[in-house]
């Protein structure tokens, strides 16, 4: 039994163990911290060979100091026990990560990079780790590597274990219960971890660094595939394949360098003569794969924070060779002073602590000093709910930091000389009142308060920019109306007011073409299900329209200062890289056809500075990789058996036993998704066939039909069909394209007869609830208003009984949960019979769920935890305090649906949804004028 203290360390709880040792988690009362607590299991505290190496690891760990390490606090002793006082790594192994699947290539190097890193420092003091594999790695939520458990190390010019005893089934090291059956260790004369020692460490001979080298190679090459190299279901074997059996290279993904791939055969070799000798050149290697030009050329998702501050860094002395030289180069108009350095790409960290997370670019200033972004807040339960915060990154030093004031950020833009960042944010908890305002960019940092501009009104969404570094220009989301202000302040003005279209169209991204004069705009059109981007230019005094650039937005000019001219840089329409071609500023026209100056992800935002860096966000070109889950009681998520999809929207059953899943589908030129109705107990799959675009999923009570909301030649519709996919879809209420006005069901009344749908107004961006009834003796459906107040509605279910009604509102200023008795279609005012309830009291987050007796609801709540409320109906309505199930606040889920016992599936969001850094091309104007001169 393990003691509650161990001198002045409380015992918390146990971490974990194995034969090595038990670990337990441990506060310090003198220092305030927490501490990992190491101990011999007590039938083996008297084995003299186990208990020396017990000791060993204190002193080695102790002569070791570097980040990359676990470091040891002290060596305690109670009840006639040793105890090793151990840093406490947060985060968590490496093992674990795998269990998830191979790591992104971009990822994994940085990673192996500082395993090299650590493993260097021990080798330069000779200590060799013996034991090095996936489960005695650590990574902490800031992307930091702590290589832990030196506890077989050993001294180059130490001996080894004496002991030569048959190898026990039990693990000297410390894992993970999970990992334990999946990593044996080796007492005894052959001491290290199957599938990861050396051929020499397997066959029980003399050691040296080299053996690590090898671990390091099997460790890397798990990382880049998801597999071992040399695996075996049993001990033997997963040794029988270390000796006898090669990795295989063709598991590599495609995008892995060629230097790494030559690295893995170096550290794999069989013969310790013809490996790698030194840890130091593998660092080596990892480095110049990492910032090279075959590297850059594969840059993909997520990198670690860690690699993005060393590329921050390398960037950051680039940038300023380059900013010092532009007014020279200018001036000289040079076009063949020194030979033209080719496109680097340096990646920045977006994360401040890994927090807030990044979601958007906003820009780079002009001189490349800075870069902005927005990003995820942490959620504050008491606060206004902020859907961003906008963060300055310098790129001359290691230095973020959010932009205070700007909680709440939607849109921002940064002015054309970098000074000024106006942005969009809310003025109320429910997001129905907006305001334009702006804050000063000093030096690379924020200065001053925020400045209110002025108010903004017609809609919830609005796109931003500046027609100069005098004044701002916006215009509502989806709306055909332009405006500019002063950005001192003042009354709006209307640049472009036109009538709609009968499709939808709107404006996005504006930037200046000649200051004050004329703006560059991308204007995107709906029509029959079809998109258009296009960049065109309007005239600030006249509003006339002309375009410039079809297939193409997000346009940016830049002038060549090396070349003369002028060129117009823009996002290809299906968002597949970067355009570039010349462009006649006074006869407002392209000169030759675009060329692709940039591919790789789809990017998502650009912007390019003076000094032609590029700064640049992506988006996952492959979204395949979601896969459903079931959340346990404690909100921890169980993978469903069956493939990984691109889903986005999902509806279980009401037996449970099927779910109806909604497919994004990759077309940049077409609003289209698929529906499928998989079951979960046979795990087939059963495709919808639909036309046009699906949201807003939902089952009959019965389970026999389904219905949903279509867009689809020009119409929002809601549509009912036999969940079988037979027969075709009845339409059971449709509004035209012009009305802009999206239709999505709700919820079905118990008895099938009614269904509850929400409007959505995309003008103002407010919902309504109407009830749909089939008429006597008739297959039309009538439609009548139910909830048409002026607050924001949604999310309307109803009770099992179909006498109450549960639905969300905004009437208090924020979203919340309310239930009042129904009594019938059109009849959605105050009930002074029955009265109206709040239930939430930290907001509301999606659809809730009625317990089939009608005692129970459950829901999510602002700060994504799941609630749960006891309710009565007899003989008033009450309800209790929520209470707390779990959270989701962690989860990366993309959407949810309840089943009728409660539970929550969840879509996982794949490995590499969200990137999370920003690329920096250096000499990207070079790239740019290359491709030009082979263009026609």
């Amino acid at each position: 039994m393990r003691p509650a203290a161990i001198g002045p360390f409380k015992i918390e709880r146990e971490l974990g163990r194995g034969g090595m040792g038990e670990v337990h988690l441990a506060r310090d009362t003198r220092l305030d911290r927490q501490v990992a607590i190491k101990a011999l299991p007590a039938h083996l505290a008297q084995d003299p060979d186990r208990l020396a190496r017990f000791q060993r690891e204190a002193k080695v760990l102790a002569s070791l100091n570097h980040p990359g390490i676990g470091a040891i606090y002290g060596l305690e002793e109670a009840n006639g026990h040793q105890y090793l006082v151990l840093e406490y790594v947060e985060g968590e192994t490496l093992a674990d990560r795998l269990a998830k699947g191979p790591i992104p290539v971009d990822e994994s190097l940085p990673l192996a990079k500082q395993i090299a890193e650590a493993l260097e420092v021990a080798h330069e003091k000779g200590i060799i780790h013996r034991d090095l594999k996936p489960g005695n790695v650590m990574i902490t939520p800031d992307g930091v590597v702590k290589v832990l458990d030196f506890g077989l190390a050993r001294t180059e010019e130490g001996t080894p274990s004496s002991s030569a005893t048959l190898a026990k089934p039990d693990s000297p090291t410390v894992t993970s219960p999970a990992r334990v059956q999946h990593s044996p260790t080796i007492p005894g004369a052959i001491m290290g971890t199957a599938g990861y020692m050396s051929p020499e460490q397997a066959r029980g001979k003399p050691v040296d660094k080299r053996s690590d080298i090898f671990s390091f190679g099997c460790v890397l090459y798990e990382m880049l595939t998801g597999a071992q190299p040399f695996a075996g279901e049993t001990v033997a074997d997963a040794i029988g394949a270390t000796l006898h059996k090669e990795s295989d290279p063709q598991l590599l993904p495609t995008s892995t360098p060629r230097r790494v791939r030559e690295l893995l055969t170096n550290c794999l070799a069989k013969d310790k003569r013809n490996r790698l000798h030194d840890i130091g050149d593998a660092r080596l290697e990892l480095d110049r794969a990492i910032g090279g030009r075959e590297w850059s050329a594969a840059a993909g998702s997520t990198a670690s924070p860690q690699r993005s501050r060393t590329g921050a860094v390398g960037a950051a002395c680039v940038l300023v060779v380059l900013a010092g030289g532009i007014g020279w180069l200018a001036a000289s108009r040079l076009t063949r002073a020194v030979p033209a350095a080719p496109p680097q790409v340096f990646h920045v960290s977006t994360t401040v602590q890994s927090k807030p997370p990044f979601r958007s670019l906003v820009g780079i200033s002009p001189d490349a000093s800075f870069v902005v972004y927005a990003a995820w807040p942490e959620l504050d339960p008491d606060s206004t709910k902020p859907e961003g915060v906008l963060v300055v990154r310098r790129l001359d030093r290691d230095e973020t930091s959010i932009i205070q004031g700007t909680e709440g950020a939607r849109t921002a833009a940064l002015s054309p000389d970098g000074r000024w960042l106006a942005f969009c944010s809310a003025k109320d908890r429910a997001g129905t009142k907006f305001s334009l305002k702006k804050v000063a960019i000093d030096n690379g940092r924020s200065s001053g308060k925020p400045e209110t501009i002025c108010d903004l009104t017609q809609g919830r969404q609005f796109q931003l920019g500046w027609t100069s570094d005098r004044e701002v220009v916006f215009a509502p989301e989806m709306g055909t109306t332009i405006y500019a202000v002063a950005a001192s302040g003042g009354e709006p003005r209307v640049i472009l007011s036109e009538e709609r279209s009968e499709g939808i169209e709107g404006w996005e991204r504006f930037s200046p073409l000649v200051p004050g004069r004329s703006l560059l705009v991308t204007h995107v059109s709906i029509a029959g299900e079809k998109i258009k981007v296009n960049t065109e230019v309007i005239d600030l005094a006249t509003g006339a329209r002309r375009m410039v650039l079809p297939d193409a937005g997000t346009a940016q000019l830049v002038t060549d200062t090396l070349q003369g001219g002028n060129l117009l840089v823009a996002l290809r329409a299906d968002m597949a890289g970067l355009v570039a071609v010349r462009f006649d500023l006074g006869e407002l026209r392209t000169l030759g056809d675009p060329v692709r100056a940039w591919s790789g992800n789809p990017a998502s935002a650009f912007s390019l500075s003076i000094s032609g860096t590029l700064a640049l966000s992506t988006q996952p070109s492959d979204l395949s990789d979601r896969r459903l889950a079931w959340l346990d009681d404690k909100g921890q998520p169980q993978p469903i058996p069956g493939p990984t999809r691109a889903f986005s929207e999902i509806s279980v059953s009401p037996d449970g036993g099927r779910v109806l899943a909604n497919l994004e589908v990759s077309s940049p030129d077409d609003l289209s998704s698929e529906l499928w109705v998989q079951d979960l107990t046979r795990r087939t799959s059963t495709r919808i066939p639909i036309q046009g675009f699906a949201m807003g999923l939902m089952w009959s009570p019965d389970g026999q039909r389904i219905v949903h909301g279509s867009f689809a030649k020009d119409q929002f519709s809601i549509l009912e069909r036999p969940a079988s996919g037979a027969g075709e879809a009845v339409k059971m209420f449709t509004m035209p394209l012009a009305e802009q006005t999206f239709l999505q069901p709700s919820a079905w009344s118990p008895d099938g007869k009614l269904l509850a749908i929400v409007p959505t107004d995309m003008k103002i961006n407010r919902s309504d609830v109407l009830m749909l009834e089939q008429e006597a003796g008739s297959q039309q459906w009538k439609a009548t208003p139910y909830l048409n107040s002026p607050a924001d509605k949604h999310a309307l279910r109803f009770s099992p009984d179909g006498e109450w009604v549960l639905f969300c509102s905004v009437e208090s200023g924020r979203h919340e949960l309310y239930v009042q008795r129904f009594t019938g279609a059109g009849s959605g005012v105050r009930d002074a019979a029955g009265g109206r309830v709040q239930l939430s009291t930290s907001g509301h987050d999606g659809a809730a769920w009625w317990s089939p007796d009608g005692k129970e609801i459950r829901f999510i709540d602002g700060d994504k935890q799941v609630m749960s409320m006891q309710m009565r109906t007899e003989p008033t309505l009450s309800a209790s305090l929520p209470k707390t199930l779990y959270s989701i606040k962690e989860l990366k889920t993309r959407n949810f649906s309840w089943s009728h016992d409660g539970r929550l599936m969840v879509i996982l969001e794949g490995e590499n949804e969200r990137t999370n850094r920003i690329d920096l091309v250096v000499n990207f104007m070079e790239e740019i004028r290359a491709k030009l001169s082979t263009a026609k």
